[in-house]
């Protein structure tokens, strides 16, 4: 292939290319969003689990404090 020829079809795959790295840049950016809402809604549940383990140690705590009263 000539020099001549590859510049030709370069420059007709040049659209090509750029929609590809467009959509490849949106996705990243897409796929970024995702995993820090994730990474946010696994930081609540893990404090919803240390709650409830504070307030299941306190009854528990009560209940034992009753019991031998």
């Amino acid at each position: 292939m000539e020099l001549s020829q590859l510049l030709e079809q370069l420059l007709i795959q040049l659209p090509n290319m750029g929609i590809a790295i467009w959509m490849l840049w949106t996705q990243d950016k897409k796929i970024d969003g995702l995993l820090t809402n994730q990474q946010q809604l696994i930081d609540k549940l893990l404090a919803y689990v240390d709650k409830d383990k504070q307030a299941a140690q306190k009854v528990l705590s009560d209940a034992n404090q009753k019991v031998q009263n």
